[in-house]
């Protein structure tokens, strides 16, 4: 189906109104949760590894690192949407105070964890460096599951483009 031109006099000529498919919608819509749970999911399976071949107090430095990293993308969520709500006027957004100490909060608190970790030891900031990593791995993991989905859509949903043979 081909795009519409918008139809309300006071929108720009080039902006292009695409139909929305509501299972997309819906599958987008998850990736918050999946990233957040595969996150979940690689300091649960990564802080024994992390303990066996590092130590313990690497070990809780990295588990004390995703801690902080799920900390500092929910938060980051919420600026984003605050932010987001305010540009596009919908609902009740964010007072911009709120936002920015937020967004202090989340660097004040990365700041304070690296010095008191750098005050131990070198293998305490790697093990901290590698948990707030975390969300890097986690959202690879969310793009690579997005393409598949992606794959997989284009043959479910558009017959026309696989082949007839």
């Amino acid at each position: 189906m081909p795009p519409t031109q918008p139809t309300t006099p006071d929108s720009p000529s080039n902006v292009v109104d695409w139909p929305v498919n509501p299972n997309e919608e819906r599958f987008f819509d998850g990736a918050f949760r999946r990233i957040t749970r595969g996150m979940l999911g690689m300091t649960v399976v990564l802080f024994p590894i992390a303990c066996a071949y590092f130590g313990r107090r690497a070990a809780v430095s990295f588990l004390f690192g995703c801690v902080l990293s799920l900390f500092n993308f929910a938060a980051l969520r919420k600026t984003v949407s605050g932010i987001a709500d305010r540009v596009i006027g919908a609902g009740r957004g964010q007072s911009g105070t709120v936002m920015v100490l937020r967004f202090l909060l989340r660097y004040g608190l990365v700041a304070a964890a690296f010095y008191a970790i750098f005050r131990g030891s070198a293998l305490n900031a790697y093990g901290l460096t590698a948990g707030l990593s975390l969300p890097v791995f986690a959202i690879f993991v969310e793009a690579g599951y997005e393409i598949i989905h992606a794959m997989r859509g284009e043959k479910i949903s558009r017959p026309e483009l696989q082949n007839p043979s």
